[in-house]
């Protein structure tokens, strides 16, 4: 998990492209985190 994190900063700071991928990514894993949530209460 931190290899993708640190992955992905050095993607972030380097290709533009990344920024919109990584918000959308961010998303994603906020959602599901939220429903798992939900699924257990």
């Amino acid at each position: 998990m931190l290899k993708l994190s640190i992955g992905i900063s050095i993607c972030f700071y380097t290709n533009s492209n990344c920024k919109f991928l990584y918000t959308f990514l961010l998303k994603i894993y906020i959602y599901w985190i939220e429903i798992k949530f939900c699924m257990y209460n």
